[in-house]
């Protein structure tokens, strides 16, 4: 059921999240018999500047990606009757990441690593970060 408490919800943004961190995840939900929901955050801080009209198009094939890539690795682990739902946000990674997960009503987040960091941080602190900011528990995957 999409929504529970228990739905596994799945965070990349800006390059993190490779296939195996996906499927990782995928078979969470798999094995738990839950809903698997997709967050795809394009964030401000690479692509702030991008025009309008280019943003709508980003999105839509981002979305379309996603889905696309979900879907594969759904039939890859057998997982095909796992309710899925893919949500592309725009925005602060943090406030994406609380938004999608309240209106879905689960309290912990899975992130697809290698983290994009920068030089001054560790995925540690960025992880630390994103649970203060979000107030959910955030695990690396």
């Amino acid at each position: 059921m999409m929504g529970s408490a228990e739905d596994i919800l799945y965070v990349s943004w800006g390059g993190s999240g490779r296939n195996d961190t996906l499927e990782a995840a995928a078979r969470r939900a798999k094995d738990a018999g839950v809903g698997f929901i997709y967050l795809g955050v394009v964030d401000n801080q690479k692509f702030g500047d991008v025009a309008k009209a280019t943003m709508e198009t980003l999105i839509n094939e981002l979305e379309f990606i996603l889905r696309s890539q979900t879907f594969a690795v759904m039939r890859q682990i057998n997982g095909t009757g796992v309710e899925t739902r893919v949500v592309v946000r725009r925005g602060e990674i943090a406030e994406a990441i609380k938004s999608v997960a309240e209106s879905v009503g689960v309290s912990s987040v899975l992130v697809g690593g290698p983290l994009p960091i920068h030089a001054q941080q560790t995925a540690a602190q960025v992880i630390d970060q994103l649970q203060i900011d979000t107030g959910l528990k955030i695990t690396l995957i």
